[in-house]
């Protein structure tokens, strides 16, 4: 079996430029576990909203904040801060004129670091390391050791489905394993920004969608944002027939919840 990696930090930005919050929260409990059907919650969010929606799923509730990391001072449109996380729950921040810190979240301090001395309007794109020019992934990819396999999000703008391969076998080219839809959001709700993926070990992922919810009358206005959370895990279930020793695999689906966003909106998730 697999580390699961229970707490997983959320990075929120707060309702004004050039701030975000740090959360951890333990996405296996909320996403995994008993998947029977239960009466909603307590906390569950199912409000009418003035154009008479109802969004019908579980609410997730987020833990307080763990730390507040700020940008350098800028115009209001000059603000920007990105963050990446490292091993043992921490976590870097640097700033849109690279100003760098090493946060930890157990020890809920914030440690200066050397500087990253070019100012960059996008200054995550310094840490991240070299992607496979796959044909079939975009994005960050998982190894998940129990399956021999990486798994990412599809290519494909329209899907960007949950999506395996092999590529550490003999083949000359990647071979994709097969790809899995987890989620069909209803009439209305459009993606407004890249899904991400969250291994959590043991074969199992959070997948978060993101989505504004727009009016079904003529205006079509945004009238909510909401961030759908849902399990999934893959499992082996024997191999193809065609004689060449791949392994067939197939999704099982747990729980999603969501949070509707209001003036707080979710960026990364890792």
């Amino acid at each position: 079996m697999g580390l699961s990696q229970r707490f997983q930090n959320l990075i929120v930005d707060s309702s004004y430029a050039g701030a975000q919050w740090l959360r951890s929260i333990d996405l296996t409990r909320h996403l995994f576990g008993n998947t029977a059907a239960a009466a909603p919650a307590a906390d569950s969010y199912n409000p009418k909203n003035k154009r008479g929606l109802r969004i019908q799923m579980e609410r997730i509730r987020f833990p307080r904040p763990m730390l507040r990391l700020k940008c350098t001072y800028m115009p209001y449109h000059q603000r920007n801060i990105d963050c990446f996380p490292l091993a043992d729950r921490k976590v870097v921040m640097v700033d849109h004129i690279g100003i760098t810190r090493l946060c930890d979240v157990d020890a809920r301090s914030v440690m200066a670091m050397p500087n990253i001395h070019k100012p960059k309007s996008d200054p995550i794109s310094l840490f991240l390391a070299k992607e496979m020019p796959l044909p079939f992934f975009s994005g960050k990819l998982e190894y998940v050791p129990e399956l021999k396999l990486w798994f990412g999000l599809s290519a494909e703008p329209s899907r960007r489905l949950l999506a395996a391969a092999d590529l550490i076998s003999s083949d000359s080219q990647p071979q994709l394993i097969g790809d899995w839809n987890e989620f069909a959001p209803p009439e209305g709700w459009l993606e407004y920004q890249e899904p991400q993926l969250v291994n959590l070990g043991s074969a199992r992922f959070c997948i978060s969608r993101f989505f504004h919810i727009r009016s079904m009358d003529n205006d079509n206005e945004v009238i909510d944002s909401v961030v759908v959370f849902t399990g999934v895990e893959v499992m082996p279930v024997g191999h193809n027939g065609d004689g060449n020793g791949k392994v067939k695999l197939r999704m099982e689906k747990h729980k999603s919840r969501c949070c509707v966003s209001g003036s707080t909106m979710i960026c990364s998730i890792f």
